[in-house]
């Protein structure tokens, strides 16, 4: 089967099919800048439209994403977003404030040093201005999650490239921070739902204008980069100059 995969970086939205693990045509377009308040209904129309010119000749696909990390979307049982799209490039909120109401025990678990720009630290910041009275539930993403959310219509499995990057996931337990996730929303903690950690299951199957759409889960961007790099040895050093 062939493969679409589909990078959502800060800068530009790319777009590949691959035949027989082969590039076959790319598409790159500028991703819409965080000021835009419809960003993310911008980036979904781009994306749309890429999917649908790379698989105009097929009668199935698999759809893989990887997206720019730590940030995330809230959004209604619909899937429509409740506000804007906070990225890892909002450093909201006052650090030591943050640091010093939050245990550290639960922080080291999560492998993420508390940093501005993390959803840990612009959740507590963001919290009292979440509409979370207007609905019985919000839901958390990111944002490859997301879009694959609004694509498919189906809530999707989060992977664990992408939860960690959240700053909320336990290493160890590989599961949820809940006790973390308690002590930033507090009373809000139920309203919020997580997203399941992947864990094999199968991809979502979608079946449009004749074609079948299989979407596997988002992966954080530097991750799917490394793998792609072939560097998964010991010793092996990857330095990042963003």
């Amino acid at each position: 089967m062939d493969i679409i995969a589909i990078d959502c970086g800060a800068s530009f939205i790319k777009a590949t099919r691959f035949i027989n693990g082969k590039i076959f045509r790319s598409i790159r377009q500028k991703t819409p800048l965080d000021t835009d308040a419809d960003k993310l209904e911008k980036s979904l129309s781009m994306i749309k439209a890429m999917i649908e010119e790379l698989s105009n000749d097929v009668s199935e696909i698999a759809i893989g994403f990887s997206n720019e990390m730590h940030g995330f979307v809230l959004a209604n049982e619909n899937g429509v977003p409740v506000m804007p799209y906070i990225s890892w490039q909002k450093e909201l909120g006052n650090l030591p404030e943050i640091a010093e109401k939050l245990d550290q025990q639960q922080i080291a678990s999560t492998g993420m040093p508390l940093k501005l720009g993390l959803p840990s630290t612009n959740l507590y910041y963001l919290k009292k201005d979440i509409p979370i009275e207007k609905y019985e539930r919000l839901y958390f993403y990111t944002l490859g999650d997301f879009y694959i959310r609004t694509l498919s219509g189906c809530q999707p499995a989060v992977h664990e490239t992408n939860a960690a990057a959240t700053g909320l996931y336990d290493l160890f337990a590989k599961k949820w921070n809940v006790s973390l996730i308690r002590s930033i929303l507090g009373d809000m903690e139920k309203s919020i739902v997580f997203p399941e950690i992947y864990a094999g299951q199968d991809p979502i199957v979608l079946e449009k204008d004749k074609i079948t759409y299989y979407f596997f889960p988002a992966l954080g961007d530097q991750q799917a980069a490394l793998l792609g790099s072939h560097l998964i040895g010991e010793g092996e050093l990857s330095l990042n100059f963003g």
